[in-house]
């Protein structure tokens, strides 16, 4: 099960942990560079049990280009259980190697933490996106009811589904394993990573639509999907009452998405982003270096430098 599920995808979640800590303790030893590497598996670890039950809900074919786990004959709905077990290896693991550390206790909070976040931002996009489909009545046909659909409730699901899990968990595991533990520091740190992951999703939403998909290795789907996503809720904001029912009668079908995007660069969604994107990048660059210079330069901003690149792609601001 581990061996199938595990090691397969990009990784960045397990090499942020050990580029962190690398930066944070240049002169580390062989031994701690090995606990650095265990805890960046157990990013992993976690990063896979929430794959596993994903592949579950959404009835997903394959992932990382292999059947997902849950299709194997001999696995079927066993899967739910594997992946409580990968949860427990987590623990487990940490327990063995580091369970003597003086932030023990600090790590092992932080990723029961990161669970609860992550689930809380899983059930919050699954009920927003079935929500789409609690019809609206007009004189001529029912409409998408996009009441959920609006700006703050983005920003709910993007931060407790993606920023905390993808950017922060790594980077403050990182450092209470460096003994960097003084909670203002945390917070701070924290702070940057969850604009960055933001920034990140956003970018995501848009090259789910606009993005080349040769280039990323997968078509998107976000608009037959029915999610919601920065593009809708942005234009949601800025259509007319004739192109908001457009959006009403034809987001979230599987043959409309071509309505969808026509109506999207009628909108100029677009340079909407790029404006974003760009003025956001700027602001996100400002706030490190205001934190270099609270911190005194007691952290390399070249912790930073790995979540950046993220949100770089293809950018000219």
């Amino acid at each position: 099960m581990l061996t199938y599920n595990v090691p397969n995808g990009k990784l960045n979640r397990g090499l942020s942990v050990v580029v962190s800590y690398r930066i944070l303790k240049p002169n580390a030893t062989s031994m701690e560079m090995d606990n650095a590497r265990l805890l960046g598996w157990c990013m992993e670890m976690f990063q896979t049990s929430f794959l596993i039950i994903d592949d579950i809900m959404d009835e997903s074919i394959t992932r990382r280009r292999q059947p997902c786990w849950y299709r194997l004959p001999e696995v079927g709905m066993i899967a739910c259980n594997d992946a409580m077990l990968l949860e427990c290896f987590i623990y487990q693991l940490l327990h063995e190697r580091i369970g003597q550390h003086r932030s023990y206790l600090d790590m092992i909070n932080l990723i029961h933490k990161g669970f609860r976040v992550t689930s809380i931002g899983q059930c919050m996009d699954v009920l927003t996106e079935k929500s789409l489909k609690t019809t609206i009545n007009h004189h001529d046909f029912r409409g998408n009811n996009f009441q959920n659909f609006h700006i703050e409730r983005y920003r709910e699901i993007v931060a407790h589904k993606t920023s905390f899990y993808s950017f922060v968990l790594s980077i403050r595991l990182a450092l209470y394993l460096a003994n960097y533990d003084d909670p203002g520091l945390h917070s701070e740190i924290e702070k940057i990573l969850m604009n960055i992951g933001e920034l990140f999703q956003i970018q995501d939403d848009f090259l789910d639509c606009f993005g080349d998909a040769e280039q990323m290795g997968k078509i998107g789907t976000d608009i037959q999907d029915g999610k919601c996503s920065w593009l809708i809720v942005r234009a949601l904001e800025l259509a007319n009452d004739q192109q908001r029912k457009l959006l009403e009668q034809y987001y979230g079908n599987k043959n409309d998405e071509s309505i969808i995007k026509d109506l999207y660069r009628q909108l100029n969604l677009v340079q909407e982003y790029q404006h974003y994107h760009c003025q956001t990048l700027t602001t996100i660059i400002d706030s490190i270096e205001r934190f270099q210079q609270q911190m005194d330069q007691m952290i390399s901003n070249k912790l930073f430098n790995e979540p950046l690149t993220h949100v770089f792609i293809g950018r000219d601001c």
